[in-house]
């Protein structure tokens, strides 16, 4: 006698056979609108604009169980929504026929990776699990950059303008995670997602662009920068962890680069 096995079957198998699973579904929302105008006066440019963002998760995300089926997990009602307002301003003023100041101002909010929001984990799988579990933070808060900029715009020429630009940035709530202890029994932790690092960025740049004849352009670029901060990755916060800030590991010190075209427009005739 042959055993005919069903579809359900050979699935209650594979679920049974494959140890633990991982998986969950969930439906967030984001969506963005920008306002941007331009004034421009007899010795001055002035361009503002506006970043609105919104961020739904939805009531909650379903999480795949062992056996196939799914769990609700629910979020509080004041997380479940998030909207935030982005202003920038840029200003330029020529002080002379050759010559340009311009002054930039950028407010620049970043939401948090799904990843970090979104886990198979929760805290009551603490309790049973021998392993360190890290479970997601609805509540964690959108990264913020501010963004300082100055700098002088130079014509060198009829074909080339020199423009240099020195800039300072404060970088806020990177994403890192932190040990949490069950209020009820100190035995019982986890690990969770925080809102918490904290970076910041400061340089100089040196552009170079011009024109060597009416086919052949370059541009060449040099910048001198430093970037600091507490943590470069995701990594776990605990007593011991040194919160002073030290070279992150995308910290280059100086970068040049050199570019050129060379293009024929439609109608134009070249020669070798």
């Amino acid at each position: 006698m042959v055993p005919i096995y069903s579809l359900e079957d050979r699935y209650q198998a594979t679920v049974k056979s494959s140890g633990e699973t991982d998986g969950y579904r969930a439906d967030p929302y984001q969506g963005a609108y920008y306002l941007q105008d331009k004034m421009e006066y007899e010795d001055l440019i002035v361009n503002m604009g506006m970043r609105f963002d919104l961020w739904y998760l939805g009531t909650g995300y379903d999480i795949k169980q062992d056996d196939g089926s799914y769990e609700k997990y629910n979020f509080d009602k004041k997380d479940r929504l998030r909207i935030m307002v982005s202003p920038r301003l840029g200003v330029s003023h020529p002080i002379s026929d050759k010559d340009v100041i311009h002054f930039a101002y950028n407010y620049q909010n970043q939401l948090p990776q799904m990843q970090y929001i979104f886990t198979t984990k929760k805290p009551e799988d603490a309790v049973v699990s021998d392993n360190a579990i890290v479970v997601g933070n609805p509540k964690l808060d959108p990264q913020i950059t501010i963004t300082y900029e100055v700098g002088l715009q130079h014509q060198l020429g009829e074909s080339w303008a020199l423009d240099i630009t020195s800039y300072y940035k404060n970088i806020y709530n990177y994403v890192s995670t932190k040990k949490v202890y069950d209020p009820n029994d100190e035995t019982i932790s986890w690990y969770e997602y925080i809102s918490e690092d904290y970076g910041s960025g400061r340089g100089l740049d040196m552009n170079l662009q011009g024109a060597f004849s009416n086919f052949l352009t370059g541009t060449s670029s040099y910048s001198l920068a430093w970037a600091n901060g507490n943590n470069s990755s995701t990594v776990i916060q605990d007593e011991s962890t040194n919160l002073r800030e030290f070279p992150l590991d995308w910290d280059v010190r100086n970068n040049f680069s050199t570019n050129f075209q060379f293009r024929v427009k439609d109608g134009e005739e070249w020669f070798i």
